[in-house]
């Protein structure tokens, strides 16, 4: 199973690379580079929205709340669907028309061209964004060493590529790999939660409830948590878009106004698969094997899928990792 998973892994790190090395002619100056020349259609829209939120906290993490809290473990990827549904309806049009590529432009005039408020936002996206980063990379070695494999070398892998992608075509590198990783990602762990289902997983989830094994509210998509607790993980996740400086590049790439949106909109129906099951895998982790947290899925994954579809859900969760790290943009390397 091992060597399956580090093939299939290979050739998705060479395919990452060599769909950006296609895309060379889109970064032939700095301002393309950063917007991807405008030239970014809804399905380019649609991968990288949902690549910005479809990481290793969704899918692995998913798991994990799913194992504890059961259906509830939904709660922060409604948030981030949530953010494609707001943030659109308020900001886009404006951005767009006024040509804004960042937070700090918008500051500046409106705050009588004011340096100082600029570069406070400057210094916190690139400390937020460095810390993404590192977040990401941290998670991407942890999946290796799961697997069996070195931590250092998961993380020295995925950072190469995923620099190596996000500067040979700049931001519509970033935009193209991210269309492949949603699609990897929906299918793995998509055919992962098909496959638990077709084995009698979610008969077994109910059964754990009825014999009191698990909590009543397990199956629950909301009573997992308290409604402080509910709030806590929606509300903010649902508005930090609005400040996101990775959103005004994705603004201002689109062909249109409207493509932007509407890629959004549809972006958040896309991710709902993709945050309800690795939920459902940590859950029939719970009850099939008795594990709890990132275990419950690597449990189900390792010791229950047979080995291809195992590569192929390792992959998503790798892929997942680095979409998120692609997603401040190629400019905050």
């Amino acid at each position: 199973m091992l060597a399956t998973i580090g093939i299939v892994m290979a050739i998705y790190f060479i395919a990452m690379i060599a769909i950006s090395w296609m895309g060379k002619k889109h970064a032939s100056s700095f301002n393309d580079y950063l917007v991807a020349g405008k030239s970014c259609g809804i399905i380019m829209i649609i991968g990288a929205a949902a690549g910005a939120h479809l990481g290793n906290g969704l899918v692995v993490g998913g798991a994990g709340e799913g194992s504890v809290v059961g259906f509830s473990g939904i709660a922060f990827g409604l948030g981030c669907c949530l953010s494609y549904l707001i943030m659109p309806s308020l900001m886009s049009k404006f951005v767009y028309s006024h040509g804004y590529l960042s937070m700090a432009e918008y500051l500046r005039e409106r705050y009588d061209n004011s340096e100082l408020i600029a570069q406070i936002y400057n210094i916190a996206t690139i400390g937020s964004a460095m810390g993404l980063i590192a977040g990401q990379l941290t998670a991407g070695g942890a999946l290796f060493e799961a697997l069996g494999f070195n931590r250092l070398l998961g993380i020295v892998i995925i950072g190469v590529v995923v620099f190596a992608y996000s500067q040979i075509s700049g931001l519509w590198g970033a935009f193209a790999t991210s269309v492949v990783q949603t699609v990897v990602i929906l299918i793995g762990v998509g055919s992962a939660a098909i496959f638990v289902l077709q084995s009698g997983g979610w008969g077994e989830i109910t059964a754990a409830v009825e014999a009191g094994t698990v909590p009543e509210t397990f199956t629950h998509p909301f009573a997992g948590y308290t409604a402080s607790a509910l709030i806590g993980l929606i509300v903010p996740v649902s508005l930090q878009s609005l400040t996101d400086q990775a959103v005004f590049q994705r603004i201002l790439s689109a062909k249109t106004e409207p493509t932007f949106r509407y890629g959004h909109y549809i972006a958040a129906a896309v991710m709902l698969p993709a945050i309800m099951a690795p939920v459902l895998i940590g859950m029939y982790g719970r009850v099939h094997m008795g594990l709890t947290g990132n275990s419950a899925f690597f449990g189900v994954i390792l010791d229950v899928l047979p080995p291809l579809l195992a590569a192929l859900v390792v992959t998503a969760a790798i892929a997942a990792v680095m979409s998120t790290i692609a997603s401040p943009s190629p400019s905050a390397f």
